[in-house]
């Protein structure tokens, strides 16, 4: 994963936390909440490509 990648992950993360908090959920609740919402945010995120790429006729490990 790039440094920009990792920014951006950060930034969803830290978005999510805040409103999570503004709901009222307990800070350690809101973290946990948080990480596991970008974390299924970035599968489905892999899943789709991963998907198209078989549709497109690519082999897993071959180059574009």
């Amino acid at each position: 994963m790039s440094v920009t990648n990792l920014d951006v992950n950060l930034i969803a993360v830290g978005r999510q936390y805040m409103v999570f908090i503004a709901l009222g959920v307990p800070a350690w609740a809101a973290a946990t909440g948080a990480a596991i919402v970008e974390s299924v945010a970035v599968a489905v995120h892999v899943s789709w490509h991963a998907h198209v790429a078989l549709r497109e006729g690519m082999r897993p490990g071959a180059r574009a």
